[in-house]
C-alpha cells in the first residue's frame, strides 16, 4: 500500500498516480516532484462552435438570397436577345421602377430591335409572386400596359408544360393599329412562360410563325434563369 505524500491518499502498490490528488506517488529520477495531471472532466455536451457558425452562415445565405429576389436588380436580361441589341432602356427601367413600387416584385424589362427603329421583342420577367399577384393578374397588368393594343382580342394557340414550367402561346391575328415610336405594329405573337415563383413574357412582333415565336421564349427563360 501506498500513500501519497501530498494528499494522504492510500493507493495501491503499482499505482503510480494518486487516484484523489493525481499527483504522483514517487518523485522523478531528478528528485522533483512533476506537476499534478489535470482529472478528466467530460466534455459538456451541445452545439459544437463550428456547427453554429455554419448554422450562422446559412441563415445569413437565406436572407441574402430573399433579398435578391426581392430586390428589382435581381432579374438579369440577356444583352443579346435573338440577335438584336437592347434598345429604349429608359422606358424599360421606367417600367421596372413601376411593378416594384405598385407590386412588391422583383421585375425586369428589355426592349431588342436595332437602334432608332421600333423594337421586334418585348421581354419581361416579374419574379417572387405571391398572393394576390398571381401569373393570371400581371398578364393583365402586361396586357393593360400595352396601351392601344388588342390583347382582349388574342387567340391562344398553343400550351404545353415542360416540367413544372407552364409555357402559354397567342397571336393577335388582326392589325391592332397599336403605335410604337416609329412606326405601326400589325399583328403579333406573345408568349409566356409560369412557376409558381415566377413570369416572364415575349412579345414578338418580327416572328411569322407560332413554333420560332414559343422557341425564342424558351430561350430567353434558360438564358436569364
Amino acid at each position: 500500500m501506498q500513500i501519497c505524500a501530498h494528499c494522504g491518499a492510500k493507493n495501491i502498490d503499482n499505482l503510480k498516480v494518486c487516484w484523489q490528488c493525481r499527483r504522483p506517488l514517487q518523485a522523478d529520477p531528478l528528485g522533483q516532484v512533476s506537476e499534478p495531471i489535470a482529472p478528466y472532466r467530460p466534455r459538456a455536451r451541445g452545439i459544437r462552435p463550428t456547427v453554429g457558425i455554419a448554422m450562422l452562415l446559412l441563415f445569413a445565405a437565406g436572407i441574402g438570397a430573399w433579398w435578391f429576389l426581392r430586390s428589382p436588380e435581381a432579374v438579369e436580361l440577356p444583352s443579346v436577345f435573338a440577335g438584336q441589341r437592347e434598345v429604349f432602356a429608359e422606358q424599360a427601367r421606367e417600367q421596372e421602377r413601376l411593378v416594384a413600387k405598385e407590386f412588391d416584385l422583383s421585375s425586369g424589362y428589355a426592349f431588342y430591335g436595332e437602334p432608332g427603329t421600333t423594337p421586334l421583342y418585348r421581354l419581361a420577367v416579374f419574379r417572387g409572386l405571391h398572393p394576390p399577384y398571381t401569373s393570371t393578374f400581371l398578364v393583365g397588368h402586361f396586357e393593360r400596359s400595352m396601351e392601344g393594343s388588342s390583347f382582349s382580342e388574342s387567340v391562344r394557340v398553343s400550351e404545353q408544360r415542360i416540367g413544372r414550367v407552364r409555357f402559354v402561346c397567342s397571336r393577335v391575328p388582326e392589325p391592332d393599329g397599336m403605335l410604337g415610336e416609329a412606326g405601326v405594329f400589325a399583328s403579333f405573337r406573345w408568349c409566356s412562360w409560369q412557376t409558381p415563383e415566377e413570369l416572364g413574357i415575349l412579345v414578338d412582333f418580327a416572328s411569322r410563325d407560332d413554333a420560332t415565336t414559343l422557341r425564342l421564349t424558351r430561350r430567353a427563360r434558360i438564358s436569364i434563369a
